[in-house]
């Protein structure tokens, strides 16, 4: 498992579109399942020349890892997993597209013009996501802040923006990456950026918390 998550990132960056999150799901279930099979006895390999008795220390762990391959499944579902999803791939899958994307009911724009034109239009502020494709501190904010209701509901009151910083070879991240140490003086990821609309100029920054509260505060300017 934690092999696929080093070759999920080297699969990334060479945006081959393969391991997106629902595949880099089932393939964690499927060795999760596996290797309970195996722990119960009902798997038996070449090496395992004589049967091997069960205990219940044994017993009681393949059945938490079968426990694990069902949440796995039921992620691609939208099951929470916590902490563990700070090591899947980026939802939806980046890709070189600027085009805008819908999430957990937020329109992210990937082009910071165009969202800059959009926040004059309907007289709101910027919120700007400098992310990456690597970042798992990345997936944590994306998958266990932003959905939160009342984190969702101030958001939303911002037009939305992500931008890439870490993509290999890739000018537009080079350009992210540019303009968010310009901003925020630190290459961190992931950085929140509030911004006028403009585009131009920062309000207030902050970066990955645990903290509800805190994020909530930052996006009220509390």
């Amino acid at each position: 498992m934690a092999a696929l998550k080093f070759l999920s990132s080297a699969e990334i960056a060479l945006n081959l579109g393969i391991l997106t999150r629902p595949v880099f799901l089932a393939i964690w279930a499927t060795l999760a399942i596996i290797a309970a099979l195996y722990l119960l006895g009902w798997l038996v390999l070449s090496h395992d020349r004589e049967p091997v008795k069960i205990g219940w220390f044994r017993r009681g762990f393949a059945i938490a890892t079968l426990v694990m391959g069902g949440a796995f499944l039921g992620a691609i579902n939208g099951l929470g997993l916590g902490d563990l999803n700070a090591f899947m791939p980026p939802d939806p899958y980046p890709s070189s597209s600027l085009a805008a994307e819908s999430v957990d009911g937020l329109t992210w724009q990937q082009d910071l013009s165009k969202a800059a034109e959009q926040a004059q239009k309907e007289g709101k502020l910027l919120f700007v996501d400098f992310t990456g494709v690597f970042c798992t501190n990345c997936r944590a904010m994306e998958k266990n802040m932003f959905p939160i209701p009342a984190v969702q509901a101030e958001m939303s009151k911002f037009v939305t923006v992500k931008l890439y910083c870490d993509r290999p070879g890739n000018k537009q991240d080079d350009i992210n990456a540019k303009l968010k140490e310009e901003l925020t003086k630190s290459t961190e990821l992931p950085s929140y950026v509030i911004m006028k609309a403009d585009g131009k100029t920062a309000l207030r920054i902050t970066g990955f918390t645990k903290d509800r509260d805190g994020f909530l505060k930052f996006l009220k300017d509390e």
